[in-house]
């Protein structure tokens, strides 16, 4: 999702933890973010005992945990694609939070024409898109091979 955020500058919240610049915007998570975390990792724990049972309990937990954080990854990727359409376009994008809701650009103004809004929308679930093909193809290719890596995709894919 991206917003317009007509005041410029640091991310609205001050708890907001500063994770990383890439490409000059500030990366950023608020608190809630780790609430969100926790329940992707539980989601995905729960879908990989239905899908391997003979995971011991200590390899299903660590790849629920990786499950969550290539779902975070892909939920950055996401807001990055609008993030740098909007830069195509001459508008400034100071951060990219994440929240327990999901995730936004703030970018600093109005889209310039509604050809630029529509294609600064469509560039996230583009990118998610994209995500879930490669990660479904994986999945799909990797089953019979490395079990694990295409249990990762198959989440990815769905999500």
């Amino acid at each position: 999702m991206a917003a317009v955020d007509l005041a410029p500058g640091e991310p609205n919240q001050r708890s907001d933890l500063r994770l990383f610049r890439l490409f000059g915007i500030q990366f950023t998570a608020n608190w809630s973010w780790l609430l969100l975390l926790a329940l992707l990792v539980y989601v995905a724990g729960s879908t990989f005992r239905m899908l391997r049972l003979d995971w011991t309990p200590p390899v299903l937990w660590s790849m629920a945990v990786v499950a969550a954080l290539l779902s975070v990854a892909s939920l950055y990727s996401h807001e990055l694609a609008h993030a740098l359409v909007a830069r195509a376009f001459g508008i400034p994008v100071r951060t990219i939070s994440l929240f327990l809701l999901g995730g936004m650009a703030h970018i600093t103004r109005e889209s310039p024409s509604p050809r630029a809004e529509f294609l600064i929308a469509l560039a996230g679930p583009a990118v998610s898109l994209t995500i879930g093909v490669v990660a479904a193809v994986a999945s799909m290719t990797l089953w019979t091979t490395a079990p694990p890596v295409a249990a990762l995709g198959l989440w990815l894919a769905t999500m």
